[in-house]
């Protein structure tokens, strides 16, 4: 069987309360992860008019900045 890791798709909502979850006092919310995208500095897919961002390559992004 495959190794294959599926990838942890999340909104910007639930991108925000992923880190609120984790991190009470984050700095992070709706409108910094939108403004984000579309500065494309986060790579996402759009489902209908939803943003779904890997959970797991946002949060590199975020160790890295």
């Amino acid at each position: 069987m495959s190794d294959l890791k599926v990838p942890r798709m999340r909104t910007v909502t639930e991108i925000v309360e992923y880190f609120k979850k984790h991190d009470p006092d984050t700095k992070i919310n709706q409108w910094n992860v939108r403004r984000m995208l579309k500065a494309g500095e986060i790579p996402y897919e759009k489902a209908g008019t939803r943003y779904l961002i890997n959970l797991d390559l946002f949060i590199e992004k975020m160790k890295g900045a």
